[in-house]
């Protein structure tokens, strides 16, 4: 009889490790593919704030605008084409750690520190506040800006909390709705859900990250890492998972078993 399905494999695909990290890998397991070369880049736009400090950024998916979080808790949004602000959201009031757009672009979501989450209408030329939740999110200045994930349908919005040991998936359209409670045996740290939201990568302060089929019901741990995960992040076709903490940034190829 053959075993029951597992979760996807992780291999590594690329990776950008310290000098000291290598003994870490698995000895079957072995880097693949060989860095690019660097990459030279040109700055087109300087945007300034006085008296605060930028957090966190999310770039709207159509349209020339981007949306900026503050450790002031402020939420700007600017136009590129026209360099000038649209919008000032100040519905929170401490460190912007999370801050994404839907992939329509037609609704924001925002985090802060102190455990809030809100939720925009970005859809009409004003963008305003739909909903805002206290006490939702995992409330640590350290979480961001990896805090928040989304479905690439927008149908479902992942995050840490309202403990550091808790994932909620809730309803994005409304927030009206808790999907599920993932329980976590670690302090997370960062999150990515695939974007068949059938995956779920969680990584932890212990250095270590884990991959939970929301659908097999399976869960599979990885090392790797020298140091916490304090991103990750699936590309937009779900075969791969970028992860990086301190000193480094792996790139993992995800394989369906």
């Amino acid at each position: 009889m053959s075993p029951p399905p597992g979760p996807p494999l992780l291999l590594p695909y690329i990776g950008l490790p310290s000098q000291t990290s290598s003994h870490h890998w698995p000895p079957h397991i072995s880097l693949s593919r060989p860095l690019p070369s660097p990459t030279y880049l040109s700055k087109l736009y300087e945007f300034t704030a006085s008296d605060e400090m930028p957090r966190t950024v999310a770039f709207h998916p159509s349209q020339q605008i981007f949306a900026c979080g503050f450790d002031t808790g402020v939420v700007r949004t600017i136009s590129l084409a026209a360099s000038k602000l649209l919008e000032e959201h100040k519905q929170h009031h401490d460190s912007i750690t999370g801050l994404i757009f839907s992939p329509d672009g037609n609704f924001m979501y925002s985090c802060c520190a102190r455990g809030t989450l809100a939720l925009y209408n970005c859809a009409v030329q004003k963008s305003h506040i739909v909903r805002v939740l206290a006490n939702v999110v995992v409330q640590d200045a350290d979480h961001g800006p990896d805090a928040l994930s989304i479905s690439a349908d927008g149908h479902l919005l992942a995050f840490v909390g309202p403990s550091e040991y808790i994932v909620t998936l809730m309803d994005a359209r409304s927030l009206d709705e808790v999907v599920e409670k993932v329980p976590l045996p670690y302090f997370a740290t960062s999150l990515s859900l695939s974007p068949a939201a059938c995956v779920l990568a969680v990584g932890f302060n212990e250095h270590l990250l884990r991959l939970i089929d929301r659908t097999a019901k399976t869960e599979q741990d990885y090392a790797g890492q020298d140091d916490a995960v304090g991103l990750c992040r699936f590309t937009p076709s779900g075969r791969r998972l970028f992860t990086a903490s301190y000193n480094e940034i792996l790139v993992w190829e995800v394989q369906s078993r």
